[in-house]
Parts: structure tokens; sequence; C-alpha cells
């Protein structure tokens, strides 16, 4: 029997703000793929908080985004990243060797309870397709 546990990869979602986007993914990501990816996120000039809306439409799924934070991606990813997932889609060149998955998602941000659900339901695809990714492998 071989003694050896695989580790879950590191998965960072990254966005402007670290404010929509990146931590919705990272919410879903914590709920829907246990024991498949280790995720966190970051963004290139976070914000100070989280809009209230975020909190809203992730509550309607059943997701809680409580205790996180806006920060940057220096702070986000430390140094033992598997992947990066840039929900901008040009945010990031690629990072000495770490691979960049571009899945470009609309920035809710400022915008209506209407822009922030549609938002929310394109991240939960971008993530379910990742979790069944690396599920695969």
């Amino acid at each position: 029997m071989n003694d050896v546990v695989k580790s879950v990869p590191r998965v960072v979602f990254l966005c402007y703000g670290n404010a929509c986007r990146s931590q919705m993914a990272e919410a879903y990501a914590r709920a829907l793929g246990e024991g498949v990816l280790n995720p966190a996120s970051g963004g290139l000039n976070p914000l100070g908080a989280m809009p209230a809306e975020v909190a809203v439409v992730m509550g309607e799924e059943g997701i809680s985004v409580e205790g996180q934070r806006p920060k940057s991606i220096e702070e986000a990813h430390g140094s033992d990243v598997d992947l990066f997932v840039d929900l901008v889609g040009g945010l990031l060149p690629d990072f000495a060797g770490i691979p960049v998955r571009r899945r470009p998602v609309v920035d809710p941000y400022g915008k209506g309870l209407d822009a922030y659900r549609r938002t929310r339901d394109t991240v939960r695809l971008e993530v379910e397709a990742l979790i069944a990714e690396l599920r695969r492998k």
C-alpha cells in the first residue's frame, strides 16, 4: 500500500480589487472543492472591503464569504501556488513557471444585484469546471 498522500493543488483566484469575482470564486472553491483544491484569492489593487452585494448573492446560494477579505496578490499567494486563475483575463503575466488560467468574468462592482447574480453564476461555472478538471487528473 502506498502511504504517500497526494496534496491538493493551491489555487489562487485573482481580479483587480479582490472584492467581488475572486472572492466569489474562493468561496465556491471552498464549498465545492474540498479535498480537490486549496483556494485563496487576491487582487492587483485590493479594496478595503467586499461590497455587501457579494455576501447577499452568495448567501442566496447557501455559500458564505464570512472571514474573507480583500488582499493583495502577494499576500494571497505565498510561495506554494500551483495555479493562478485570472478572472480579468489579462491581469497577470506568467509567474515564474506557475500556470495562469485566464477566465475573464464581468466585474459587477457598483452595479445592481442582478449584475452580481450574473457574475456569481458565471464564476460558479468556472469554478465547477476547474474542480471537474482537477478531479480527472
